[in-house]
């Protein structure tokens, strides 16, 4: 005997609570074991960075940008850390300041004057504590992006509470953000940040132009969003939100570069800055051999090409792929959905498609890069009713679930082994995850413009 409609629909109320329940479970299960992993994480690259950032503060390394100077920080901050640990044997054994100085052999100076401006202003004279403290912050940053990315694409909460719960326990690049102590985490919430404040009222608009203008200073790769998304709301109409754009995030970068020089007392330290870094993204540092998942870097690989190369190979990339993203963002396959999709939701597209042609096109990209994958990873996986045929769909989705696979720590026992076979799979689950978005977009609408 069949239910009435009505009791069909109670019936689908009662267990689509019951999921969003179970799924909130799995999130808050999925938070405290990430809490947890930080309290084991070893954040060698948050050592390097608070090193670099206290020893421009106590004027230890008034310009770390030399290569006299960064070879000096090295020892002398050994030193500290042995002091720092005391001579009593299981002071020393916990110690995670004197774990990551006796594991980094060398202090290299690759990042923004700006993020050195940031670390060395939160760092204090306790290590240990700051590192905990960092690696919270990034959990809650993750969380923060997530969970307003998924709102800006109209997800339930449900399909929210699983994001959630991914992003914390399974996906592999977010979970290296947190080993190794980086950025991207905070990358992520403050790209979500300009995707909230750029809908809003016109001050909220310039002070999220201001955020991403300051992301730019603090990560420079980051500049290709704001280039992407200009390019996006050129093509869709939306050419009236450029200034504001262009405004705000000029005078966020301008307050980032003057704030670095201040901290620095150095007004040429951007230029010292530059001047470094060719030197240090050529060198075999920066090889796959160390975890290099460019795909830039694997094809000079592949090619028999110097490490040097690569940044030619990465410029060769580049614009054949913001033609592609941009040919996605002006003609996608398929009619306006109905419902249209909310405004905010081909913004989140765009930061997405910038990410990832800042993954794709660069001649360096770690695995924890990759965190930045999420915003479009959410894009392609949202629920919506299209008038597109069922085979793109299936499509879509199934680029999308093999990228993520690749990409998932629970798979990473069945995949292949190896410095190049890693880096390899990585790039594709980027490429696939990128695809998938391609294959299915969100159809610019009046109510996006």
């Amino acid at each position: 005997m069949s239910l009435r409609p009505d009791a069909r629909n109670a019936a689908y109320r009662v267990a689509l609570r019951a999921l969003t329940a179970a799924a909130v479970l799995l999130a808050a299960w999925a938070a405290r074991d990430a809490w947890a992993r930080n309290d084991r994480a070893m954040c060698y690259d948050y050592y390097q960075a608070w090193v670099i950032g206290t020893a421009v503060r106590v004027g230890d390394a008034p310009d770390p940008y030399t290569a006299a100077t960064s070879a000096r920080l090295d020892p002398l901050y050994d030193d500290k850390a042995w002091a720092y640990a005391g001579t009593d044997p299981e002071t020393q054994r916990r110690s995670r300041r004197l774990h990551a100085a006796h594991v980094t052999t060398e202090i290299v100076p690759a990042s923004s004057p700006w993020l050195y401006t940031v670390f060395g202003l939160l760092a204090t004279e306790d290590y240990d504590r700051d590192q905990k403290r960092w690696g919270q912050l990034g959990l809650l940053a993750l969380g923060g992006a997530v969970f307003a990315f998924g709102r800006l694409l109209a997800l339930p909460a449900l399909a929210i509470a699983l994001w959630l719960a991914f992003s914390w326990a399974w996906f592999r690049p977010a979970l290296s953000d947190l080993w190794v102590g980086n950025v991207g985490r905070v990358e992520l919430v403050m790209l979500a940040a300009f995707a909230v404040g750029a809908r809003g009222r016109p001050a909220w608009r310039l002070a999220a132009a201001a955020v991403l203008g300051t992301l730019v200073a603090f990560k420079p790769n980051m500049a290709v969003v704001p280039v992407f998304v200009a390019v996006g709301w050129t093509l869709t109409g939306q050419r009236q939100r450029l200034l504001t754009l262009a405004v705000g995030g000029a005078l966020g970068l301008a307050a980032s570069v003057a704030g670095a020089a201040a901290f620095f007392g150095d007004g040429r330290i951007w230029l010292r800055w530059l001047e470094r870094l060719p030197e240090i993204t050529a060198s075999d540092a920066c090889a796959v051999a160390k975890g290099n998942a460019a795909a830039a870097a694997l094809m000079a690989e592949r090619l028999g090409l110097p490490a040097a190369s690569q940044t030619a190979v990465a410029a060769a990339l580049f614009l054949p792929l913001l033609a592609l993203l941009a040919v996605a963002v002006r003609r996608p396959w398929g009619q306006v959905p109905t419902p249209p999709p909310p405004p905010a939701a081909l913004d989140v597209t765009l930061i997405g498609y910038g990410c990832a042609l800042s993954l794709l096109a660069a001649p360096l990209a770690w695995i924890h890069y990759f965190v930045l994958l999420l915003p479009l990873a959410m894009v392609a996986f949202r629920p919506r009713r299209p008038l597109a045929p069922v085979s793109r769909r299936l499509a879509a989705l199934g680029a999308g679930g093999l990228g993520l696979l690749l990409l998932a720590e629970p798979t990473r026992p069945w995949l292949p082994d190896g410095e190049f076979a890693s880096a390899l799979l990585v790039a594709t689950g980027a490429a696939l995850t990128t695809t998938a978005a391609i294959i299915d977009p969100i159809r610019p609408s009046a109510a996006n413009c």
